[in-house]
């Protein structure tokens, strides 16, 4: 397998980096938007030309990403450093497709999430009340996309409202449990292993809370396991028939299209969840099959490669223009950062170019009045991805037709600049900051799945052209190990300086 630095393709790509890129009036005019799943990617505003696009599309070729893109579609791609299956694109292959395990736990979820939604009396509390509120226990993979989807999915969401608790801090705990009847309320505790500390922490508090509030019999009754490690869930005293699973082959922050999934389809349906997986399934049959002309994943990621390696910016802004879509950032950020954030190729041997850029943004127009000053005029290029919506969400159709306007001003400012005549220096701006907008038509199910899948399968694409293991996260674990060294030095109350007693040295 060649190292991206050896192909012919990288060579041509780091030439024309060097002869520069001059901002005319028209430039990037010449790309038109591409369309797939009700998605337009318009990359008009990017530092290229069309041997750029060309040398682009070679390096794809060279590295055997369409190939590749097939591979991971079909559930043959490893992860090679746990020695495990890439599973979760076949999490949203229609029902006839999938694997028989994941047919099965699909199904017995849909079941429980009929009864939960109905009040049916299989699935009340132990007061008989039917559940108004879910408090679903996770953290990073286990959290992240669920809650994503749950926020985005607002104007659908007909269930018991859906609460999430991720933070050891004792003071969330507090916060969100005091807004709760513990008669009526649902614990679902997701975890992969089982065995995460922050989970299991916040699961005990749960436990005891109920309790206190409910009775003993409120565990198990009360709660719902959602893990890959079933065995350890009933050796905790969850119940096997409300324990649901997923296969170990599924990365945390790509498991939201699994039994993951459950507080999305507690809010909207478990039909529109299945939607939801429609979309995604739908961009991953574009993605293994288009070109690379009109293949939205393979060239999000390529001039990703293009920003970061040869324009040499570190730093990604996402900036959704949809309030339902604030959590995207939040999402992308684990999703990119802890994919792709790697420094050891697939040969176990040191990355000698840049890998993921530092990922951070927010819901438009609120970044406009935080952060994009430095977009604009800070001493670092940053590129980003602005996100819209085509029909509005919100009853006011002038209240969306300003965010709109204030979403193209924004991609049309940090590209354009301003440099007219006579202006005082504190007011040019340099413009010639790559911007790609994505549009969904409408923000539904479908169109959701369809977005998240199409950054997985960027972030997939990435690590092919960089040579890196995208399915692993090996720099989680060294602070967690630390951390259990260092509890028993930590006093339960003081009033004295804390930080003297942990010294920076070995």
């Amino acid at each position: 397998m060649k190292k991206p630095q050896q192909t012919a393709a990288w060579q041509k790509l780091a030439q024309l980096a060097s002869e520069g890129f001059r901002l005319e009036p028209t430039s990037g005019s010449t790309l038109s938007p591409v369309t797939a799943c009700g998605i337009t990617l318009d990359l008009s505003r990017q530092r290229v030309t069309v041997l750029t696009r060309q040398a682009l599309a070679a390096l794809c070729d060279e590295v055997d990403l369409p190939q590749k893109a097939m591979e991971l579609v079909a559930g043959l791609v490893m992860n090679r450093t746990e020695d495990r299956p890439v599973l979760h694109p076949l999490l949203r292959q229609p029902t006839p497709a999938t694997d028989t395990s994941i047919r099965q736990s699909l199904n017995a979820m849909h079941g429980f999430v009929d009864a939960v939604r109905t009040g049916h009396a299989s699935a009340r509390s132990v007061a008989d009340h039917r559940y108004t509120d879910v408090l679903v226990i996770g953290i990073g993979g286990s959290a992240l996309g669920p809650q994503l989807a749950v926020n985005a999915l607002t104007r659908f969401a007909d269930g018991p409202k859906i609460h999430f608790l991720s933070n050891i801090d004792g003071a969330s705990f507090d916060d969100i449990t005091a807004t709760l009847s513990p008669a009526m309320t649902l614990v679902v505790v997701i975890s992969k292993t089982f065995t995460t500390e922050e989970t299991t922490i916040n699961a005990d508090a749960a436990r005891a809370w109920l309790a206190a509030n409910v009775g003993s019999e409120a565990f198990p009754a009360q709660f719902v396991a959602v893990t890959a490690n079933p065995a350890e869930a009933v050796a905790r005293g969850y119940r096997p028939e409300t324990t649901f699973t997923f296969p170990v082959g599924v990365g945390g922050r790509f498991s939201m299209w699994s039994t993951v999934g459950l507080p999305i389809a507690l809010a909207v349906g478990f039909d529109r969840f299945r939607e939801m997986l429609d979309g995604a399934f739908a961009m991953d049959q574009h993605f293994a099959s288009a070109p690379f002309e009109s293949n939205l994943p393979m060239q999000l990621a390529a001039y990703g490669v293009w920003n970061r390696n040869f324009q040499a910016l570190t730093a990604h802004a996402v900036l959704p223009y949809a309030e339902r879509l604030s959590l995207l950032p939040k999402h992308l950020q684990q999703l990119e950062m802890e994919s792709n954030g790697k420094s050891v190729d697939l040969d176990g041997e040191p990355v000698t170019y840049a890998t993921c850029p530092v990922i951070f943004g927010e819901a438009g127009t609120n970044g406009q009045h935080s952060f994009h000053q430095l977009l604009h005029q800070g001493t670092d290029a940053i590129s980003s991805d602005v996100i819209i919506v085509r029909e509005r969400e919100g009853r006011s159709a002038s209240q969306h037709q300003r965010l709109l306007a204030n979403a193209f001003a924004q991609a049309n400012a940090l590209w354009r600049g301003n440099h007219t005549a006579g202006l005082a220096p504190w007011r040019i701006h340099m413009g010639g900051r790559p911007v790609s907008i994505i549009e969904l038509t409408r923000l539904d199910p479908f169109h959701l799945g369809a977005l998240i899948a199409l950054y997985e399968n960027k972030v997939f694409a990435q690590g092919v052209l960089w040579h890196i293991n995208s399915f692993d996260q090996w720099g989680v674990e060294l602070g967690k190990m630390i951390a259990k060294t260092l509890l028993a030095s930590v006093p339960q109350t003081t009033d004295m300086p804390l930080t003297p007693l942990f010294s920076a040295a070995p």
